[in-house]
C-alpha cells in the first residue's frame, strides 16, 4: 500500500513538473518568436530604408563640373546695347601692367554682360586661358580668397597636395598661373580681402565685378551707370521689335537697368499678340503698386518688371521657379527636374526664355540672378521650402557618392 501511495504521489510531482516544464518551453518559444519578430521587423526596416538610400544612390548624379567646363565664362549675351565709352576706356588702359579691371553698380545693371562682351575685345592683348568664377558677392557666406586659390591651383594640377599654410598657398597659386596666361573674371566680389590676394602674375587680365566700389592698387576703376533712354530703346527694340508704339512708356519704367529691359522685353516678345499699349498699361499698375515712381528708385522698376512677369506665368511654373532660391549656386537641369519636381523642364526651359533663369551654355548650368532670388525668396512657403529642402539633400547625397567614386578612383 505504502508502495501504490508513494507511485502515486511521484507520478503527480512528475506531472506537475512537466507541466512546469512545458510552460517554459513554451514561454522560451513566445519569447525567441517574439525576438525573432523583432529582428524580422527590423531587418525589414533596415533593408527599406537601405533600399531607398540605393535608389537614391542610383541616381546619375548629374554634377557637371568637369575641370574644362567649371570655370568657362557663360557666352556673350545675344542681346547688347551701348556701354561704348566703357569698352573704348577698358581697351585702352588694359595695355598696362599690372592689368586690373574693377566694374561695379547696381545689381542688374549690366557689369556681368559687360566683362563677359570684353573678353573677345581684349583676346589679342590675353590670349590663352579663360576663368570665369562666381564670387557669390550678395549671399551670407562667400568663399574666400584661398577657396578661390584652391580651387584655380586644383584646375592646373588636379593631383597637388595643398598646403595648410596661406602663404604657401597663395606662392603654389601665383607658381600655378605663372606657367600660363589669359583673363581671370571674378564675378560679384564681396570685397577687397576677397579679391587683392587672387591678383595674378602680369600675364593675365584680372577683371571683377562688384555692386559696391572695390579699390585695390593700380586697377581700372569703371563704375557703370544705368543705360542711357536710347540705349534702353534700343535693348527693347532687340528683344521685342513689336514694342515700339508703347517703349516711350515702358522704357523709363525699367530705370536702364539691363535686366528689368531683359526681362519686360522677352516677357512681351512671348506675349506679343498683346496689344502693345494695354501691356504698358499693366506695366505701369504693376509699378504702382510698389510706391511713387521716384527719380532714380532703382530697385522697383527691377521689382515691377518681376512682378509683372511672375503674375503672367503659370501656376505650375511658379512652383518650380520659388523653388528655385534654395540652390546655392548653380544647378542643373536633370537636378530641377527632381528637386523643384519638373519632370521634363518644361517650366525651367519656360523660365530661361522669359530671362528669370540664366543658363551658361559652355558648362550646362543654370543660374538665378541675385534679383531674382531675392524677389522671390518671401513668396516660397515654409511647406514648399521643407520638401524642396528635403530632396536637395538627396541630391547632395547623390553628388557626395559620385565624387567619393571619382576620388576613389584617383
Amino acid at each position: 500500500m505504502t508502495t501504490i501511495i508513494i507511485i502515486i504521489i511521484a507520478v503527480v510531482l512528475l506531472a506537475a513538473l512537466a507541466k512546469i516544464f512545458m510552460k517554459g518551453s513554451s514561454s522560451d518559444k513566445k519569447e525567441a518568436s517574439s525576438d525573432s519578430d523583432k529582428s524580422t521587423s527590423s531587418k525589414e526596416k533596415e533593408n527599406k530604408s537601405s533600399s531607398v538610400i540605393k535608389k537614391a544612390m542610383s541616381r546619375s548624379a548629374d554634377i557637371g563640373v568637369k575641370s574644362t567646363d567649371l570655370f568657362r565664362p557663360p557666352p556673350e549675351p545675344p542681346f547688347f546695347s551701348g556701354r561704348k565709352e566703357e569698352m573704348k576706356k577698358i581697351i585702352a588702359l588694359a595695355s598696362t601692367r599690372p592689368a586690373v579691371v574693377g566694374i561695379s553698380g547696381f545689381s542688374g545693371v549690366g557689369k556681368t554682360c559687360l566683362a563677359i562682351t570684353m573678353i573677345g575685345n581684349l583676346t589679342p592683348q590675353f590670349p590663352g586661358n579663360r576663368l570665369f568664377i562666381d564670387m557669390q558677392g550678395e549671399s551670407p557666406n562667400p568663399p574666400s580668397a584661398e577657396d578661390i586659390m584652391r580651387r584655380i591651383i586644383l584646375k592646373f594640377h588636379p593631383s597637388q597636395t595643398l598646403p595648410s599654410d596661406n602663404k604657401k598657398l597663395a606662392k603654389l597659386y601665383r607658381a600655378a598661373l605663372k606657367a600660363h596666361k589669359g583673363i581671370l573674371i571674378l564675378d560679384d566680389a564681396f570685397n577687397a580681402d576677397q579679391v587683392k590676394p587672387l591678383s595674378p602674375p602680369s600675364s593675365w587680365l584680372l577683371m571683377f565685378t562688384s555692386t559696391k566700389p572695390i579699390l585695390i592698387p593700380k586697377m581700372i576703376a569703371i563704375n557703370l551707370e544705368p543705360l542711357e533712354i536710347l540705349d534702353s530703346h534700343t535693348l527693347l527694340n532687340q528683344l521685342a521689335p513689336e514694342i515700339s508704339p508703347a517703349i516711350k512708356e515702358i522704357a523709363p519704367i525699367c530705370k536702364g537697368i539691363s535686366l528689368s529691359l531683359e526681362v519686360i522685353g522677352r516677357l512681351f516678345a512671348i506675349n506679343s499678340t498683346m496689344a502693345p499699349d494695354y501691356f504698358a498699361k499693366k506695366f505701369i499698375e504693376e509699378r504702382k503698386n510698389y510706391g511713387e515712381d521716384e527719380k532714380g528708385n532703382l530697385i522697383d522698376g527691377v521689382r515691377a518688371a518681376l512682378s509683372l512677369c511672375y503674375r503672367m506665368l503659370p501656376e505650375n511654373t511658379t512652383a518650380v521657379l520659388r523653388k528655385l532660391v534654395i540652390f546655392p549656386g548653380s544647378f542643373t537641369a536633370n537636378a530641377v527636374s527632381f528637386i523643384c519636381e519638373d519632370p521634363k523642364n518644361l517650366s525651367l526651359t519656360g523660365l530661361e526664355k522669359y530671362g528669370l533663369v540664366q543658363y551658361n551654355l559652355n558648362n550646362n548650368r543654370y543660374y538665378l540672378h541675385s534679383q531674382v532670388k531675392n524677389y522671390l525668396k518671401p513668396l516660397l512657403t515654409p511647406g514648399e521650402r521643407g520638401v524642396a529642402e528635403r530632396r536637395l539633400a538627396t541630391e547632395f547625397m547623390n553628388v557626395l557618392e559620385s565624387a567619393h567614386f571619382h576620388v576613389e578612383k584617383g
